[in-house]
C-alpha cells in the first residue's frame, strides 16, 4: 500500500463562499463514494443523518430553537442530499442565518431568567438526548428547557465552588453562593455571544466546517472533514516535535477546555496524567492563587500560559471518566529526544520493567519527529539491561495513531508472521506483516488496556493475544477497527497518483480523512464495535461513561472475513479458569476496585436515565452517583495494603536526573502514582502468583 499518513449583523450568503463550500461538500462525497470502505448513498437517509449530526454540534441541548423553528430546518433539510450532488448551499444559508437570530435572541432570555435567584426546590428535570438520539429534539417548550439548562448549569457552577473535601451542596451553601454561581454562568453566556456577534466571518467560518463534518462523518465517526490549520494541528499529534507544555486544547459546545491532542516529548506527554477528551478545570501557577479556567477562552488561557511561561503550573484536569486529578507541568522546549519513551523498574519479588505509551506518533512527511516504536525497543534494552523477569507494556488511555508504528512494535515481540489483515476500498484483503525476523523481547509480558485504549492500540493488543504472547489486563477496549488515510480534498482525487510529499500536498488548503480500510485480526475477527476482551478483566470508570465505538450512530458493524493466515501460536500457558481464580482471590477483594464497581453501576443506572434532576435533595444524589463515590474510592486506595512493590528509575535515567531538577521532580511524582496504581498492583500480582510462578 501506499505510504500515507495513517492513522452583531445577520450574516449575508455571500459570507458563506457558497462555491467553496459546494465544492468541498461534494468532493468529500466523491472521494468517500471511491475510496471509503463502506461507502453510503448520498440520500434522504444520508440528509437526515447530516442534519442530525449538525444539529447535535450547534444545538446540542436543543435550547435554541424553538420546535417550529427546528421542524421548519427538518423540512429543509431534506434537500442536503441534493445540496450536495448539485453544489448549492441552500440548506446551509438558512440554517446560517436563523441560527445568528436565535443565538441572539437567547442573551436575552438568559438575562431574564438568571436575574432572580433560582430556586431548586422543585422536583423537576433536564432531559437530554442519548447517544442514539443525539440531534432530535426534545418536546418540551424551548423557555422551559432552557430555564432547565441554566439550572443544571448554576448547580455545576455550585458544585465547583465546593471545598475540596466536599461533595454536597447544603441549602445554606446554596444561599452563600446562588448569585455568585449565577453571574458566572451569565457571564460565560454573555461572553460566547459577545465572540459570535463580534467575527461574523469567523462564525460563518465555524458553521461551514461543522456542516461539512456533519457530511463527513455520516459516512462513519472517524471520517472528518479538515481546515489547514486542524490538519497542522492533527499531523502535530502524531508526531515528536512541538513546544510549550505540550497539548492542544479547544472548547466544548459547554464552552469547557477540552485536551484536543498531547504532544510526544512534551511535558505533558512525560507526565503520564494527561489525555485527550480531558478537561481543564483550574491552573495554580507556583507562588500564586488558584485560577478557575473552566469557561475560559482558548486566546485567554494561552495569555495565562504566556504570563507564566517560566513557572510550574499546577492544573486540575477532569478525565472523561469523571474523576479529578492535578498534575504539576512546566513549560518546555520539545527536542527530537531520545527518551520520548520511559521505562520504570516496579521493583521486588519480582523485578518488573514498566513502559506506559499514550499515543503511537510518527515522523511527519518531511521527516520531523521519531518513531514510538523504535524508542520503545531503546527503552526495552536498557530495562533488559536492569535484569528485569518481566514486561509492563501501558496502552491504557492510548487513543491510537500510527498503524505501522503499531505493526513495527509488534515485531519487538513476534520473530515474523502476519499480524493482521486490512480490508481495502476495492474489497481486497491485504496482511499487515512483521518483515523483520528476530525479537528483542520475549519473556513474560503483560499489556494494560482500559475502555479508552483504541484503535492501533487494540490492534497490537490483539494480534499479542492471539499470537499467546502477552496477557491482556484491564477492561475491555473502545472498539475502534478502521483504518484512516488523510488525504486533499480536491476535485477529481487519484489516489494512484498522489504522493503525501508532492507539490499537490503543499498546496492544499483542505483535507479529508476518510477511512479506507476495516482492520482484522489473524484469525478473521474484528475489534470493530467489540473491543478486544482482556484475559484478565480490571473494573474501569469508562465502563459508565458510554464512551465506546458503539455510542455513535455512524459507527461501522463488526463482521468477519474468512481467512487462512500462516501464524503460529504459542502453546497456551494460562488457562482461563486460572485467570478466573485470580480475579476471584486478587481482585474481587480488593477495596479500591469493590467500590469502583459500585460506582460504575451507580452511573450506568444514572446515565439509563437521560435527564438531571433539578431539586437540590436528588441532585445531591445524582452528583454524588456520578463522583461522590470516586472519593470513597480515593479513601479505599488510602486504606488499601502497602504497595507490593517500589519504583525507580533506570540507571540511565537517574543520571539524566541528576542533571535535571525538574525532570526528577516530575518523575518523583508519577513514581508516586505509579506506587498507587491500584491497576498496576493487580498487574504485578498476576506476574508473581500466576505468570512468573508458571514460567518457574
Amino acid at each position: 500500500m501506499r505510504s500515507l499518513l495513517l492513522l452583531c449583523c445577520c450574516v449575508s450568503a455571500a459570507v458563506y463562499g457558497q462555491k467553496s463550500v459546494a465544492e468541498k461538500a461534494f468532493n468529500i462525497s466523491a472521494i468517500a463514494a471511491k475510496y471509503h470502505v463502506s461507502p453510503r448513498a448520498v440520500n434522504d437517509s444520508f440528509a437526515v443523518q447530516v442534519f442530525r449530526s449538525f444539529m447535535d454540534q450547534i444545538d446540542p441541548y436543543t435550547i435554541y430553537f424553538t420546535q417550529q423553528e427546528y421542524q421548519q430546518l427538518q423540512t429543509a433539510a431534506v434537500g442536503i442530499d441534493e445540496d450536495i450532488t448539485r453544489q448549492s448551499t441552500v440548506f446551509l444559508q438558512t440554517i446560517g442565518k436563523q441560527y445568528f437570530l436565535v443565538r441572539k435572541r437567547a442573551v436575552p432570555q438568559m438575562q431574564s431568567l438568571l436575574s432572580k435567584p433560582f430556586s431548586f426546590s422543585a422536583k423537576t428535570y433536564f432531559t437530554t438526548n442519548s447517544e442514539a438520539d443525539a440531534g432530535k429534539y426534545i418536546d418540551e417548550p424551548q423557555p422551559q428547557r432552557m430555564k432547565a439548562y441554566l439550572q443544571w448549569r448554576v448547580l455545576t457552577a455550585l458544585s465547583d465552588l465546593l471545598p475540596e473535601d466536599s461533595t454536597h451542596l447544603s441549602p445554606a451553601f446554596v444561599q452563600q453562593h446562588i448569585g455568585e454561581a449565577q453571574q458566572a454562568v451569565q457571564s460565560t453566556i454573555e461572553k460566547r455571544y459577545a465572540q459570535l456577534a463580534a467575527d461574523s466571518v469567523k462564525m460563518a467560518r465555524w458553521l461551514e466546517e461543522t456542516y461539512l463534518n456533519a457530511i463527513a462523518t455520516a459516512y462513519d465517526p472517524h471520517t472528518e472533514y479538515f481546515s489547514n490549520e486542524a490538519y497542522d494541528e492533527f499531523e502535530a499529534g502524531l508526531s515528536s516535535e512541538s513546544m510549550a507544555f505540550g497539548f492542544g486544547l479547544e472548547p466544548n459546545s459547554e464552552g469547557n477546555l477540552l485536551i484536543t491532542s498531547v504532544m510526544p516529548g512534551s511535558a505533558a506527554w512525560k507526565s503520564s496524567n494527561i489525555h485527550e477528551g480531558d478537561m481543564i478545570i483550574a491552573m495554580k501557577p507556583e507562588g500564586e492563587k488558584t485560577v478557575s479556567v473552566a469557561n475560559a477562552t482558548p486566546e485567554e488561557l494561552n495569555a495565562l500560559f504566556e504570563r507564566y511561561a517560566d513557572r510550574t503550573v499546577e492544573f486540575t484536569i477532569k478525565a472523561a471518566d469523571g474523576t479529578t486529578r492535578v498534575v504539576k507541568l512546566k513549560k518546555q522546549a520539545i527536542r527530537n529526544e531520545e527518551n520520548v519513551v520511559r521505562g520504570w523498574i516496579l521493583d521486588g519479588q519480582p523485578r518488573l520493567g514498566f513502559i506506559s505509551l499514550p499515543s503511537f506518533y510518527t515522523q511527519t512527511n518531511d521527516g520531523i519527529g521519531t518513531s514510538c516504536a523504535e524508542d520503545v525497543a531503546r527503552e526495552i534494552v536498557k530495562l533488559k539491561q536492569e535484569k528485569i523477569d518481566g514486561l509492563v507494556l501501558d496502552l491504557r488511555f492510548n487513543g491510537g495513531g500510527s498503524i505501522e508504528e503499531a505493526a513495527a512494535m509488534l515485531g519487538i515481540f513476534i520473530d515474523i508472521g502476519p499480524l493482521g489483515v486490512v480490508k481495502v476500498y476495492s474489497g481486497g484483503t491485504e496482511p499487515i506483516k512483521d518483515v523483520n525476523r528476530g525479537t528483542i523481547y520475549d519473556g513474560p509480558l503483560v499489556v494494560m488496556v482500559n475502555g479508552a485504549s483504541a484503535s492501533a492500540s487494540e490492534m497490537l493488543a490483539a494480534t499479542l493475544q492471539d499470537y499467546r504472547k502477552a496477557v491482556i489486563v484491564g477492561s475491555t477496549t473502545f472498539g475502534k477497527a478502521t483504518m484512516q488515510v488523510v488525504v486533499p480534498l480536491v476535485a477529481n482525487f487519484d489516489l494512484d497518483k498522489y504522493a503525501p510529499d508532492s507539490k499537490q500536498a503543499d498546496a492544499t488548503k483542505d483535507f479529508l480523512k476518510i477511512t479506507m480500510g476495516k482492520l482484522y485480526r489473524v484469525n478473521g475477527k474484528t475489534a470493530q464495535n467489540t473491543g478486544v476482551v482482556p484475559d484478565v478483566y480490571l473494573p474501569d470508570y469508562f465502563e459508565a461513561a458510554q464512551f465506546t465505538e458503539r455510542s455513535y450512530v455512524t459507527a461501522l458493524p463488526a463482521d468477519s472475513i474468512s481467512v487462512q493466515l500462516p501464524y503460529r501460536a504459542l502453546p497456551e500457558k494460562y488457562s482461563r479458569q486460572t485467570f478466573k481464580a485470580f480475579e476471584q482471590s486478587s481482585v474481587s477483594n480488593d477495596a479500591e476496585f469493590v467500590q469502583l464497581k459500585n460506582t460504575v453501576r451507580l452511573q450506568q443506572l444514572t446515565n439509563a436515565l437521560n435527564r438531571v434532576p433539578l431539586m437540590l435533595s436528588e441532585y445531591n444524589l445524582w452528583k454524588n452517583d456520578e463522583w461522590g463515590d470516586a472519593q470513597e474510592t480515593t479513601t479505599a486506595k488510602k486504606e488499601n495494603a502497602k504497595s507490593p512493590y517500589t519504583v525507580a528509575n533506570t540507571r540511565l535515567d537517574a543520571a539524566y536526573n541528576a542533571m535535571d531538577s525538574y525532570q526528577k521532580e516530575n518523575d518523583d511524582m508519577i513514581m508516586n502514582e505509579l506506587m498507587e496504581d491500584a491497576s498496576l498492583r493487580q498487574v504485578y500480582l498476576l506476574f508473581k502468583n500466576v505468570l512468573i510462578k508458571t514460567n518457574q
